[in-house]
């Protein structure tokens, strides 16, 4: 796909299958709500998981104190994202101030609310990983792809580099 940004500010992802967008940033382009179809992943068969962070395991394996405070400090921004949403799109506007707050806001607790504080992360803390869940995301993109090599669970994730669980269970969400 493709990432367009209209003179107003606002921007869509556009992909084969349609658009990835809410209710209130196609609304600014003329799009009523009642005109929109929301495809969950999830509900459709495609148990993946979402946000990740990527690193070599050449890089991790030489620099674990870097990798470590790297996943701290998203787990850190992630946490307060949750607790402090105002917060966090200010700070987004100052790294992108052509964004249309309106938007951006509903785009955030759509995101908050129905994708990033799932029962598993209210439970477990972020980047809590299900072996089994794991290997079926793999699988569904091996066969969708008709890949002839696969990989494990163990050779794509580890816990290795997280903070204590404690620390990465997210605060009480309020809009």
């Amino acid at each position: 796909g493709e990432v367009t940004r209209g003179d107003d500010g606002v921007a869509i992802a556009v992909e084969a299958v349609g658009v990835v967008a809410d209710h209130r940033q196609v609304g600014a382009l003329g799009v009523k709500p009642a005109d929109l179809s929301v495809i969950r992943y999830d509900a459709n068969g495609l148990d993946c998981y979402g946000n990740a962070v990527i690193a070599t395991r050449d890089f991790a394996e030489k620099n674990p104190k870097t990798t470590t405070a790297f996943v701290k400090a998203v787990n850190r921004g992630m946490k307060e994202m949750v607790a402090q949403p105002k917060a966090g799109l200010e700070a987004l506007k100052l790294r992108d101030p052509l964004i249309n707050m309106d938007v951006e806001a509903g785009r955030m607790t759509l995101y908050i609310k129905e994708l990033l504080l799932t029962p598993n992360v209210k439970d477990n803390g972020f980047s809590s990983v299900s072996t089994a869940r794991l290997q079926k995301s793999i699988d569904a993109v091996v066969e969708a792809f008709g890949a002839k090599t696969t990989a494990t669970p163990a050779s794509l994730y580890t816990e290795r580099f997280l903070p204590p669980k404690a620390e990465r269970i997210p605060p009480a969400y309020h809009e």
